[in-house]
């Protein structure tokens, strides 16, 4: 898997752990975030490396009809894009918006946005 592939599932993980099963969101995050082997993950869990791949491709494909039918990790990369170009279009017109009072309360305000997401 690429790193492409592993920051989205990866992010899919955090947005839909919820909806999985605590062995589910626990093998995947060992493999994505931890980076750890098939056989290290089945060491752990006391399970042949099969029954490791196989959970990761179910889990794997849960992450994906879940996103398919509920768009969060879609709508929260729109949401970021939104935000930081407003930034940057706050950034170009810094010197108009100077006089605006409201300026940096609401470049501070998307700037708070920006890091909770």
């Amino acid at each position: 898997m690429d790193l492409e592939q592993n920051l989205k599932y990866s992010l899919l993980l955090d947005i839909y752990s919820p909806l999985l099963t605590d062995k589910q969101s626990a093998v995947l995050k060992d493999y994505l975030n931890d980076n750890l082997g098939l056989s290290e993950i089945a060491s752990n869990f006391g399970s042949s490396r099969q029954a490791v791949h196989d959970i990761i491709d179910r889990t794997k494909l849960s992450l994906d009809s879940y996103e398919t039918k509920l768009s969060l990790l879609s709508k929260f990369n729109i949401i970021k894009a939104k935000i930081t170009n407003i930034l940057l279009l706050l950034d170009k017109n810094h010197d108009a918006m100077n006089n605006c009072q409201d300026f940096s309360s609401i470049r501070q305000d998307l700037e708070n946005i920006l890091e909770v997401l």
